[in-house]
C-alpha cells in the first residue's frame, strides 16, 4: 500500500521565465519536473541546457502543454529521445504530474516510466490503403487518411 508518492513539481512556462524555477523544484526534492509549456510543450531555448543538466542528475523531465487542447508530440519540439525526456502526449500538466508520481513508484528507469505513462509515442496513423482501394478516389480527409476499407 502506498502512503506517499515521489515529489513531482510542475513548472509553468512563460515568456522570459527564470530557469531558477527548475532548480528550485530539484532543490525541493522533485524526482520529476513537468514542464508545462505552450503549444507542443515548448521549452525555451535558454532553458534546454538547464533541463538537460537536471535530467543528467537523475530527475525526470516531462514535457506537457498548458493549452486547452492538443498533443505534445515526441521529438518534434525537442529531441526527447536524445535528452531522455518523456512527453505527456494528451495529458494536461496536472494529470501528467499524478501519473509521473505513480510511475516513479514502480521504476526509476525512464524507458519503463514512459511505458507506464503510456506516452512513449502517439498512436501511429493507420497504414495507407492498398493502391487498388476505391477510397483513394474519394475527396476530402477521409479518403486521404484511408479510413474507408477496400471495396471489393
Amino acid at each position: 500500500m502506498l502512503t506517499t508518492l515521489p515529489e513531482v513539481q510542475i513548472v509553468y512556462g512563460s515568456g522570459n521565465m527564470a530557469v531558477e524555477m527548475y532548480d528550485a523544484a530539484v532543490k525541493a526534492g522533485a524526482k520529476a519536473i513537468i514542464n508545462a509549456g505552450v503549444g507542443n510543450g515548448s521549452v525555451p531555448n535558454y532553458a534546454v541546457d538547464t533541463l538537460k543538466k537536471i535530467r543528467a542528475g537523475g530527475v525526470h523531465v516531462v514535457r506537457s502543454s498548458r493549452v486547452a487542447d492538443g498533443f505534445v508530440i515526441r521529438n518534434s519540439e525537442q529531441p526527447d529521445d536524445q535528452y531522455d525526456w518523456v512527453v505527456a502526449h494528451d495529458l494536461n500538466p496536472q494529470k501528467a504530474k499524478i501519473l509521473a508520481a505513480l510511475a516513479l513508484t514502480r521504476t526509476k528507469h525512464s524507458g519503463v516510466a514512459k511505458d507506464v505513462l503510456g506516452v512513449l509515442t502517439p498512436t501511429p496513423p493507420p497504414p495507407p490503403p492498398p493502391p487498388d482501394c476505391a477510397c483513394r478516389a474519394l475527396p476530402g480527409a477521409i479518403g486521404r487518411l484511408g479510413q474507408i476499407p477496400t471495396l471489393r
